[in-house]
């Protein structure tokens, strides 16, 4: 009886280690990677002076600039399936501080980025067009 129950646990474990299953089940699995489509300078009027832009530039190290945006200035982001974090400290208020923006993208091609705050509504959605 316990060769029968040896015997059974051993086939177990080579079929559950099986590479070709496992990667079958991996392939089956599609990756969502929009990185390239964001890397680039990403821009948007600042309200209430519209004919200057603000926004940010995503590098492909991973790092990020701020553009002309005074207090908030970026360092680095990072995508995860369809969320983008932004993380940067604030600067020239009462206390400096680090922070991570957590954005959902709403939409994204070639030439326009939509996101929102994570738990945002419809009207905190801000748009940015890629500069070229």
């Amino acid at each position: 009886m316990k060769t029968l129950i040896a015997s059974a646990m051993t086939i177990l474990v080579i079929v559950s280690c099986d590479s070709s299953s496992t990667k079958k089940a991996s392939e089956e699995i599609p990756s969502k990677d929009n990185s390239r489509e964001l890397i680039g300078k990403w821009v948007q009027p600042i309200p209430g002076q519209e004919s200057r832009l603000q926004g940010f530039n995503l590098k492909t190290d991973n790092s990020v600039e701020s553009i002309n945006t005074n207090t908030i200035k970026y360092e680095k982001w990072k995508l995860s399936e369809d969320t983008l974090f932004l993380s940067g400290y604030t600067i020239g208020v009462a206390e400096q501080s680090s922070f991570t923006d957590t954005l959902l993208i709403k939409k994204i091609s070639n030439s326009e980025l939509t996101i929102s705050y994570i738990g945002g509504s419809k009207e905190d959605e801000q748009t940015y067009h890629k500069e070229k």
